[in-house]
């Protein structure tokens, strides 16, 4: 399905244009490969498995694996990622991805994959990680600045996806699979 959007994309677009498409939908394949799997209920894995397919060490690969719903599924995902950098992709991935995501909408709907309902709704998600970004950008640089010289409750640094959960003038409640951090 995606090399399918790729390949009429490589039919009217120039080459720069077309490149930054592959690049982005690499990386929406690397993030479904990875994490695309988390997107499943535990019956839906259970289903997977009985297929043939190792939801532990992703074989076939999980792009390969899966249809329209299930990459639909992971779009949120995605785009989060890509908002909040945690991909290990070039600092401009974000504002290319809303794009390239928006354009993939409309080709899945003219291609009868998804319906228009859903390719809208996709389209307003991706517009709407687009506006947030300059916001999550200057939010992760005051954060940057605030830890730099934090001592961690351990001796290595904490890595995680953080929820804040309280603020005070004095600090900064963060919440990581049960672990408090002030």
């Amino acid at each position: 399905m995606l090399d399918g959007y790729l390949q009429s994309e490589r039919a009217h677009l120039a080459s720069r244009s077309y490149a930054r498409d592959a690049e982005v939908i690499g990386w929406l394949e690397k993030s479904l490969n990875v994490d695309g799997v988390n997107d499943l209920t535990p019956e839906e894995q259970e289903q997977f498995r009985s297929r043939g397919f190792d939801t532990e060490r992703g074989d076939p690969p999980y792009c390969e694996a899966v249809g329209p719903y299930y990459l639909m599924l992971h779009l949120p995902t995605f785009l989060t990622a890509a908002q909040l950098r945690r991909l290990e992709a070039p600092p401009e991935l974000p504002d290319q991805a809303g794009t390239v995501v928006k354009k993939l909408a409309k080709w899945l709907e003219t291609q009868g994959y998804i319906s228009a309902l859903a390719a809208r709704a996709v389209r307003d998600m991706a517009a709407e990680v687009g506006q947030r970004t300059p916001a999550m950008d200057e939010l992760a640089q005051r954060l940057k600045a605030l830890t730099q010289d934090v001592e961690y409750l351990e001796e290595e640094d904490v890595p995680g996806d953080f929820e804040i959960t309280h603020v005070e003038p004095e600090g900064l409640w963060l919440h990581d699979l049960g672990c408090t951090i002030i």
